[in-house]
C-alpha cells in the first residue's frame, strides 16, 4: 500500500522525500547540543523574511512542505515540530528560498508552559501551521536568500569585531563612518537619529575619515545631513580637504594622461591602475577617491624602454637597487619614479602583484581593457582594467594589505554595482588563486558595509577559508584604527606578516613563493657587491645573505 501511496506523490516530492528524512535525522541529532550551537544555522534572531514569492518559489515551498510532513512519520526518532522546523530550514536554505523560523510559548489545559516552533516562507507556512494558532511568539530566525545569505559568517564575525568589547564599549563614530561609506547611505540619511549626533567625538571622526582615506565621502554625506550637532570647525576642515583632494586629483590625471600619451606614442602600451582612473571608473568623479600617486602598468619587455621615456618626462628613479639576473620580474611589481618639481610620484608596473604567483598576462589585461578617457577628438587616450580583471587586482591587492584602509574596501562595494560578467569571473578567480582574496573581500564588504554579493559569488564568500580570513583582516582593521584611548598593547598581527600571505594564497602559488624566496633580490648587492659576470653567486650566497640583512636589522 505504502508503495501505490509514493506512486501517486509528484516526482518534486519523491526526489526530496530521502533528502528530507535524512535532515531530520540529523536535526534530532543536533537537538541535543546547546541552544545557540543548534539555532546557529537558522538565520538572524529577531529577524523575519518577506511574505512575498513568484509562483515557482511557492510551488518549490509547497514540495519541501510536503516532504518534511510525510518523511516525519516514517522516523525511528520522535520528529517534533523543533526538528521540522530545522529540516526545513536546511531544506529552504539550500534551495536559496527565504525562511522564517519562530518559536512560541503557551499554556496548555494543565496550566504547564508548552512549546512550539514552525517555519514559514514567503506567505507559506512550512511546518507547524495547525498548532501555532495558540502560541505567542517569544523569537524568530530569519534567512533571506539574497541578503543574508552569509548568515553564519556575519553573526561569527560580529561576535569577532574589530570593537572588542573588552577594550571599548561601542564605537558610534566609527559605526556613522561605516554608515556614511555605504552605497545606500544617501536615500537613508533622513534615518539617522538626530540624538545620536550629540556627544560624538567628531575629532575622532576626522581622524577616522583621513586614516582610511575617505574625507571625500565623509564631507558630502555629512554635508548632506546638515544638522547642527555637526561642527561647523569640522565641515570647514573636511571641505578644504576636500577641495585640495580634488586639485591633487584633476592634477595627477593630467600627468598621467600626459605621461601615457608619451609612452604610448612610443609603441608602448599602458593600462592605468587605481588612481584618477579608478575614480572615474567607479565614483563617476575623480574627487570622488583619494590618491598619493599614479601607478601605470606596461609589458615586462617594455620596462627598459618605458624607463628611458620616463627620464626623458623629467623624472628620476627612486630606487638605486641593481636588479640581479631576472628574479626582479618575479619578486617585485613595479618602480617608482619622482618628478622633482612637479612633485608627481608615478609607479611603473612590470606585474599587479608581487611575488611569483598567479595573474592574468598583460596580453590577456590588454585584450579586455576598457577606455578610460578620450580625446576631444574621441579618441582614446587612457585605458583602466577590465571589470572582472579589476576585481581580481582591487581584492588582491586589499588582502595584500589586511584592507587596513577602508577606501580599498569602498572600492569593492562601488564594483559590485556595476556591470560586471560575474559567472565569467568564478573561473578566472579559479584559474588565477584569488579565491581566499575573493571571498575576504566580499564577507567584509557584506559585514561592514552591508554589500549585496552577486549570486554566482556566495559560494565563495560562504566557505571557512573566507571567514577566517575576514577576521584576521578585522584584527588589521582594529589594529589600525585610532582608539577611542590609547591602546597600551601594541599589535600582534600584521598584514605583511608571512603566515598571512601565504594564507591568501592556494597551495600550487604557495609552491611558487617559496621558490621566489630563493632567487637573488635587488637588496643582495648592497650586502654583497658583485661584478655582473659575477652575479650567478647571488642563488648559492641567497640563504647567507638573507641571515646578513636579518641580524643587521637587530
Amino acid at each position: 500500500m505504502w508503495v501505490q501511496r509514493l506512486r501517486r506523490l509528484s516526482p518534486e516530492v519523491r526526489r526530496l522525500l530521502p533528502e528530507a528524512w535524512l535532515q531530520l535525522g540529523w536535526a534530532r541529532l543536533h537537538q541535543h547540543r546547546p541552544f545557540e550551537d543548534y539555532a546557529r544555522g537558522w538565520g538572524i534572531r529577531m529577524e523575519e523574511t518577506s511574505w512575498e514569492c513568484d509562483a515557482r518559489q511557492k510551488q518549490a515551498v509547497r514540495h519541501i512542505s510536503h516532504a518534511v510532513e510525510l518523511a516525519s512519520r516514517y522516523t525511528p526518532w520522535r520528529s517534533n515540530c523543533l526538528v521540522q522546523a530545522a529540516a526545513a530550514m536546511t531544506l529552504l536554505g539550500r534551495r536559496k528560498l527565504d525562511g522564517t523560523l519562530y518559536l512560541g510559548t503557551a499554556k496548555n489545559d494543565a496550566g504547564r508552559l508548552a512549546a512550539h516552533a514552525w517555519v514559514r516562507s514567503g506567505p507559506i507556512y512550512v511546518t507547524g501551521e495547525r498548532e501555532m494558532g495558540a502560541f505567542t511568539v517569544v523569537g524568530t530566525f530569519g534567512r533571506r536568500a539574497v541578503t543574508d545569505q552569509n548568515t553564519k559568517i556575519a553573526e561569527n564575525m560580529s561576535k569577532h569585531t574589530f570593537l572588542k568589547p573588552d577594550r571599548w564599549k561601542e564605537d558610534p563614530e566609527l559605526t556613522l563612518l561605516l554608515f556614511l561609506l555605504r552605497e545606500d547611505a544617501t536615500p537613508r540619511l533622513d534615518t539617522v537619529d538626530a540624538a545620536d549626533l550629540y556627544g560624538l567625538d567628531w575629532a575622532r571622526l576626522l581622524r577616522l575619515a583621513e586614516h582610511h582615506r575617505v574625507v571625500p565621502a565623509v564631507y558630502l554625506q555629512l554635508k548632506r545631513i546638515n544638522h547642527p550637532a555637526i561642527p561647523a570647525e569640522l565641515l570647514r576642515n573636511l571641505q578644504a580637504q576636500y577641495q585640495r583632494n580634488t586639485l591633487r586629483m584633476l592634477r595627477l590625471q593630467a600627468e598621467a594622461g600626459r605621461v601615457t600619451r608619451l609612452l604610448m606614442n612610443h609603441g608602448i602600451r599602458v593600462l592605468m591602475l587605481k588612481g584618477p582612473a579608478l575614480a572615474q571608473q567607479l565614483y563617476g568623479d575623480v574627487s570622488l577617491r583619494t590618491s598619493k600617486d599614479v601607478d601605470l602598468l606596461i609589458a615586462p619587455d617594455d620596462m627598459d624602454q618605458a624607463e628611458q621615456w620616463m627620464q626623458e618626462a623629467g623624472y628620476v628613479s627612486k630606487s638605486g637597487e641593481a636588479r640581479v639576473l631576472g628574479s626582479w620580474k618575479w619578486k617585485d611589481h613595479h618602480a617608482s619614479f619622482l618628478h622633482p618639481h612637479k612633485r608627481v610620484e608615478i609607479e611603473l608596473h612590470w606585474r599587479l602583484h608581487p611575488d611569483a604567483g598567479g595573474e592574468p598576462s598583460f596580453e590577456d589585461l590588454w585584450k579586455h581593457r576598457q577606455i578610460g578617457e578620450v580625446t576631444a577628438t574621441g579618441v582614446p587616450c587612457v585605458y583602466t582594467l577590465g571589470s572582472e580583471h579589476q576585481f581580481l587586482y582591487l581584492s588582491a591587492h586589499g588582502a595584500r594589505h589586511g584592507w587596513f584602509r577602508l577606501r580599498w574596501l569602498v572600492d569593492i562595494d562601488r564594483l559590485a554595482v556595476r556591470a560586471v560578467d560575474w559567472e565569467a569571473l568564478l573561473p578566472m578567480m579559479r584559474r588565477y588563486g584569488g579565491l581566499p582574496a575573493g571571498g575576504q573581500a566580499w564577507a567584509l564588504a557584506a559585514a561592514l558595509l552591508g554589500t549585496s554579493i552577486p549570486e554566482p559569488l556566495r559560494q565563495v564568500a560562504a566557505t571557512r577559508l573566507a571567514h577566517r580570513l575576514a577576521l584576521s583582516a578585522l584584527a588589521f582593521i582594529q589594529a589600525s584604527v585610532p582608539a577611542a584611548y590609547p591602546v597600551a598593547e601594541p599589535a600582534t598581527h600584521q598584514p605583511g606578516s608571512r603566515s598571512y600571505l601565504l594564507s591568501l594564497k592556494e597551495p600550487s602559488h604557495r609552491l611558487l613563493y617559496l621558490i621566489s624566496r630563493l632567487l637573488p633580490s635587488t637588496g643582495d648587492p648592497a650586502v654583497l657587491p658583485l661584478p655582473r659576470q659575477l652575479h650567478f653567486l647571488y642563488i648559492p650566497l641567497r640563504p647567507f645573505l638573507w641571515l646578513k640583512r636579518r641580524f643587521s636589522k637587530h
